[in-house]
């Protein structure tokens, strides 16, 4: 079977403030060379996001981080993705290179590995916070929307996306 090209990259991140906190994820989703949507630098964005949380860990924020991106990569019908982000735990647990041993993460693991079924994952990469702050803004220009009352384009509640029957509140 043939190695699928890498047509797309996944950033994803998490915040909290108060670890459990006001939390949020951001991800966003770039066509590597300019992709099938065209664009003028080495990537061009595709999808993007900050979803505010409610009430979460870091952890958790990192991986709906990872879970949104990923969502939004089977929305727009990506083949093939390389993931990279800052957060450690969610990259190996994610890999299963990491046991787990919060039910929680569990859960979002299972999230993780039914979209990596829609979606190839072709390379987990651990990147620098400083590499990751588009994704690392979305999430905390998320909390900011949400605490201070006001509404702002590609900002949204967890509450106000369509999910599928795995996904808990």
């Amino acid at each position: 079977k043939m190695a699928r090209a890498v047509s797309h990259v996944l950033r994803f991140d998490g915040a909290a403030r108060g670890n459990p906190g006001h939390a949020a994820a951001g991800y966003v989703l770039s066509a590597i060379n300019g992709g099938i949507h065209g664009g003028c630098g080495p990537e061009a964005v595709v999808a993007q996001g900050g979803v505010y949380l409610g009430r979460a860990t870091n952890n958790e924020a990192e991986y709906r981080g990872l879970i949104y991106g990923l969502m939004a990569a089977r929305d727009h019908r990506v083949g093939s993705v390389r993931v990279e982000g800052d957060s450690q735990l969610v990259l190996s647990q994610a890999q299963g290179l990491w046991r787990i041993t919060k039910p929680h993460l569990r859960a979002l693991r299972a999230e993780v590995l039914a979209l990596t079924r829609v979606v190839h994952v072709a390379a987990w990469v651990w990147v620098p916070r400083a590499q990751n702050a588009l994704a690392d803004r979305l999430a905390s220009e998320a909390i900011d929307v949400a605490l201070s009352g006001l509404r702002k384009p590609g900002i949204m509640s967890a509450s106000l996306i369509a999910r599928g029957p795995e996904v808990r509140a």
